[in-house]
């Protein structure tokens, strides 16, 4: 309803008020100190969205408590004024794009005052009873959407907090229940110790306090078993036969050990120990099931006196779906961190390529003056050979870290999966020793994928060097293809869709988990120093990755590796696509014509100046946009051409081709780079632009020159 007088819509009491604010009173959490598992999920909430602001809040009666928060200084506000108020009376998330279009919120006073929010997406927190308590929550200071994957990855949060909230909720029913376990116990303790005195009366008290307490034991939610002396189980309650999918008589007369992880066993005899000299005690275990289940939780244990006689009675507290979910956090915080070292590096390595194309640039075309100026018979021509081919093989290794940087040029083609692992066969067998056997099993059938095969063959050559790496003397490296589809609920979180699968595995050394880590970092390798470069499986990751996929590892140490690579089914529109060509000539021809050159880096703007001149054509030399565009209005009439640097302060090269094409459409364009960004290259993929990448040779240069000049 809204409440015209105060301008803003109030939030609607759900229809099962009292019974959702006594649902969330019994979770003992209100005014709690903070704690670490909902930090951690809102914390995440707020990196995925990129939101300044993330909270679990809980709705109470006359407020909204912030049991997590970030961004905001305050732990509660009021509830007349909260859009979780709006939020819990649905199941499905509450999203408000931009607070001023809505007319609920444009004048609530958190939208024209702090916090200012303009954009705001509360997603319910429903238990087993179907009572929303709360929400968690995304607020921006700005309009804003969410995009499909940040709404997926929130309800995946979403999914995190409820078990969370759930999980405290058996917790405060276990302990309530333990409670009144244990006091009836005393209660039968004590009578026992009296029956003798008070006879047939307290004989029917004792009766009826042992009912009321196989009662308790029975209904209890936690797994309740009894021991006698010697460790070996008497009697178990129905919650511990459905557990652990055992019968009584199966489990009567067993030690507790036997239900036990063996890693387990120490610190339980020790609790079981402590609990037989009269000290109650508990302790971590991890409980195997009839089907070889892991339960993991915490086992309590305490003495009871019977007479005569006695008895240990342990109580299990199951926690295996918290720690389900705290793994699956866990996972997927590894994942960000992983995704963010990566793109990290990435940078890095781009920006190294980058600067060292310049170097070589300057170093090959140096090189190209000299092989030409001196005579054949001249016995330095070795000496600049060999500059000129050092040269060639640092572009190489550059052209591994644009790779591992998803910055190389891509040429995509549609392809089927099984062709293009089959034709390179022969050659992988020669990768290997003869002693080593390779198995090729192609199973993915009529799959296609969008890829660029050199690249792709390029991948297969790196991982299965590093599978013949790791064999000692002989081995089995075996290469498959299948096709697989992945859907919304996959377990190891892959983007649903079909793929195209390729399969690496060799029972060689194997790696351990802070190996595994490193595994895809550039410059990172377990060889001895000189035997490789560390580049293989980074630049394969890279490849993969600008392919739209991804690869998977798994490894035991003495058993071997095994790499997965993901590619995507090619779509219908890809299928329609044809890769353009453009035949060059063999040999540039001297041409007659001036060029407008824009080059930042002085060494490489000189020796590219030298280059065209030697072949006779005039240039007119610029430094940056600005002193290009100067240089344009002078001579607009003369310039036949522009070769530019992608990146160029200020301007950059296709800034700069844009302003010229504006008075010149036709202008003839060469774009030179040292990361060869394939979004530029394929906004500007026409007859009349050409994108080389850097370090190009002055033959090369020319030869492309010559072609879309003179045809």
């Amino acid at each position: 309803m809204t409440d015209h007088n105060l301008a803003y819509a109030l939030p609607p009491i759900p229809p099962s008020e009292s019974e959702r604010l006594e649902a969330l009173r019994a979770l003992d959490i209100l005014d709690t100190e903070a704690e670490r598992n909902f930090d951690d999920l809102v914390e995440l909430a707020s990196f995925i969205c990129d939101v300044p602001i993330a909270l679990c809040s809980l709705v109470d009666e006359d407020r909204q408590w912030f049991k997590a928060c970030v961004g905001l200084d305050v732990t509660e506000t009021s509830r007349d004024v909260s859009f979780c108020g709006h939020a819990i009376n649905q199941y499905e998330p509450f999203i408000v794009e931009d607070a001023h279009q809505d007319e609920r919120f444009r004048h609530n006073p958190l939208v024209v005052g702090e916090p200012h929010i303009r954009f705001y997406a509360g997603f319910p927190l429903v238990l087993d009873d179907d009572l929303p308590l709360g929400t968690l929550c995304i607020i921006d200071t700005r309009p804003r959407t969410l995009t499909p994957r940040q709404l997926e990855a929130m309800q995946a949060l979403q999914r995190q907090m409820q078990d969370q909230l759930r999980l405290r909720a058996e917790l405060r029913r276990s302990e309530r229940v333990c409670k009144e376990l244990g006091e009836h116990v005393s209660d039968l303790t004590e009578t026992s110790q009296k029956l003798s005195e008070r006879g047939e009366a307290a004989l029917r008290q004792l009766s009826i306090a042992r009912r009321h307490n196989e009662v308790l034991v029975e209904e209890s939610n936690d797994p309740i078993l009894f021991f006698d002396e010697d460790g070996c189980i008497l009697d178990a309650n129905q919650r511990t036969l459905d557990a652990l999918g055992y019968t009584l008589d199966q489990l009567r007369g067993a030690r507790f050990i036997d239900v036990l992880r063996p890693d387990c066993t120490e610190d339980a005899l020790g609790c079981f120990e402590q609990a037989l000299r009269g000290a109650p005690s508990s302790v971590e275990v991890v409980v195997l099931t009839s089907d070889d289940r892991e339960l993991y939780g915490v086992a309590s244990a305490r003495r009871i006196e019977l007479g005569d006689s006695l008895v240990v009675q342990s109580i299990f507290r199951d926690h295996t779906e918290q720690r389900h979910a705290r793994d699956e956090l866990e996972s997927t915080r590894r994942q960000l961190w992983q995704a963010q070292k990566f793109d990290s590096l990435g940078r890095l390595a781009s920006g190294v390529a980058h600067d060292f194309n310049n170097m070589l640039s300057v170093i090959t075309t140096c090189a190209e003056f000299l092989l030409q100026d001196l005579d054949q018979a001249d016995p330095r021509r070795q000496d600049v050979t060999d500059i000129a081919e050092a040269a060639k093989q640092s572009a190489g290794l550059t052209r591994q870290l644009l790779a591992f940087s998803r910055s190389q040029r891509l040429d995509a083609r549609v392809t089927c999966l099984d062709m293009l692992v089959g034709r390179p066969e022969k050659l992988f067998r020669r990768l290997v020793d003869a002693s080593v056997d390779l198995e090729v099993e192609l199973g993915a059938g009529a799959l296609e994928v969008f890829v660029d095969p050199g690249q792709i063959e390029q991948v297969l050559v790196n991982l299965l060097i590093n599978a013949r790496d790791a064999l000692e003397d002989d081995g089995n490296i075996r290469v498959e293809t299948r096709r697989a589809r992945v859907f919304a609920d996959d377990p190891a979180a892959r983007p649903p869709g079909v793929y195209g699968v390729i399969t690496v595995r060799d029972d060689g050394i194997g790696m351990d988990a802070p190996t595994l880590d490193k595994v895809f970092e550039p410059f990172f390798t377990t060889k001895a120093e000189g035997e490789g470069t560390g580049l293989g499986l980074a630049t394969a990751h890279g490849i993969v990755a600008q392919s739209g996929g991804f690869i998977e590892v798994d490894s035991t140490p003495g058993e071997g590796s095994e790499f997965r690579v993901w590619l995507p089914e090619a779509t219908e529109e890809q299928c329609r696509m044809t890769p353009v060509e453009r035949r060059l000539p063999e040999q540039p021809v001297d041409i007659d014509v001036t060029v407008l050159l824009v080059e930042e880096h002085p060494l490489v703007r000189r020796s590219t100046q030298r280059c065209l001149e030697r072949m006779g054509v005039e240039v007119y030399v610029a430094k940056d946009g600005a002193q290009a565009l100067e240089l344009w209005q002078a001579h607009q009439d003369e310039i036949a051409a522009l070769i530019s640097d992608i990146r160029i302060p200020a301007t950059d090269g296709v800034g700069i081709l844009t302003q010229l094409r504006a008075e010149e459409p036709a202008l003839p364009a060469i774009l030179l780079t040292g990361h060869a960004e394939t979004m530029w290259a394929d906004e500007w993929k026409d007859a009349s632009t050409l994108v080389l990448r850097k370090p190009t040779t002055p033959q090369r240069l020319l030869s492309v020159l010559s072609s879309m000049l003179v045809g």
